[in-house]
């Protein structure tokens, strides 16, 4: 059984992930060349597998029957236009550590909400795949500069 508080933690990740600096970023197309292009590449399937958490989220959120809140980007975000590619991937790779914490965060609020843990699991190990990647792409990164 769910209590509101566990659908408000729910609503605000889901939130946090779904305007996430990733998310903007795959969306303001940064500046890449020969060096970074892959990065670009693994940048969009890395921003596909966090909406990807989204839409779990989402979906357990409806199926209790919660009004979800949708959220809107940061406005600091709007400061990250017209930018290269390997300077945001550090910022993009604390950004997901920051969202990997809220998730681990939530974990103990859901102690007697089985699906809730399962799918926070879920999307935690999702999270991790995402800050490693990211991390691994900001190493290759700051070495090609």
């Amino acid at each position: 059984m769910s209590s509101p508080t566990q659908n408000q933690i729910l609503n605000q990740l889901l939130i946090e992930l779904g305007w996430s600096m990733l998310h903007y970023v795959s969306k303001a197309s940064p500046w890449t060349d020969e060096t970074t292009a892959a990065a670009g590449e693994s940048l969009e399937s890395l921003w596909q597998e966090q909406s990807r958490q989204v839409e779990m989220l989402t979906e357990l959120l409806q199926a209790r029957d919660w009004t979800i809140e949708s959220g809107a980007y940061p406005t600091e975000y709007t400061d990250l236009q017209y930018l290269s590619l390997d300077f945001l991937l550090g910022p993009l790779a604390l950004n997901a550590k920051s969202l990997l914490a809220r998730i681990e965060e939530s974990l103990p609020a859901f102690h007697d909400d089985e699906t809730g843990t399962a799918l926070l699991e879920e999307v935690l190990a999702s999270q991790r795949n995402i800050v490693n990647r990211l991390e691994e792409l900001a190493s290759v990164g700051s070495n090609v500069s």
